[in-house]
């Protein structure tokens, strides 16, 4: 992948990645994934967005705020199936670089999402239509972070889903267990 010109667009077939996480475009869905945690965004999304992390599926609503309650079995085994699918889908061969430098006025668009990146180390995924809400992957988090403009209170402007007790862990260093946290 060295010297290779970071991708203009997330197409079915192929791989991407972006630092440590990955990326695959479904049939109706664009899914990144780490170690740590799976992102499904819906294409037709209004913001809501769905996650497993810790083997826990929870929906994230453009409220900011996620589902409560059990996840049913049927619904994590098929996030599952279709993040499976996504990845079967994609070619044999070396994924496509997304973002490798930050760049102020370049941006992917996949359904109703945006990603970019204006910071090293960061991507945003933002949802088109809300435009009140921003999920952040870094670097070197093992989870992600979702901040909320809207006007509905949820706590904290920014709130974090990362591993065990403490948020970061240093590079090449990954937790074994995964649970939300809420920023104070």
């Amino acid at each position: 992948m060295e010297g290779e010109e970071d991708a203009k667009e997330i197409s079915h077939g192929k791989g991407f990645v972006w630092k440590d996480w990955s990326v695959a475009r479904g049939r109706d869905c664009v899914y990144i994934w780490s170690d740590a945690v799976a992102l499904e965004l819906s294409n037709g999304s209004n913001g809501w967005f769905r996650f497993i992390i810790d083997g826990k599926l929870t929906t994230m609503y453009s409220s900011g705020s996620p589902e409560g309650g059990p996840d049913a079995t049927e619904n994590r085994g098929e996030f599952l199936e279709k993040l499976q699918r996504a990845k079967a889908s994609v070619k044999v061969n070396t994924p496509h670089k997304l973002f490798s430098k930050p760049a102020e006025d370049f941006s992917i668009e996949v359904g109703n999402w945006c990603l970019c990146s204006k910071k090293e180390g960061e991507l945003h995924i933002i949802n088109s239509e809300g435009m009140q809400q921003a999920t952040i992957l870094r670097e070197d988090y093992p989870g992600f972070l979702f901040e909320s403009t809207g006007e509905q209170s949820i706590g904290s402007s920014q709130r974090p889903f990362w591993a065990q007790s403490s948020p970061p862990v240093g590079p090449g260093r990954r937790p074994r267990s995964y649970v939300a946290k809420r920023k104070p």
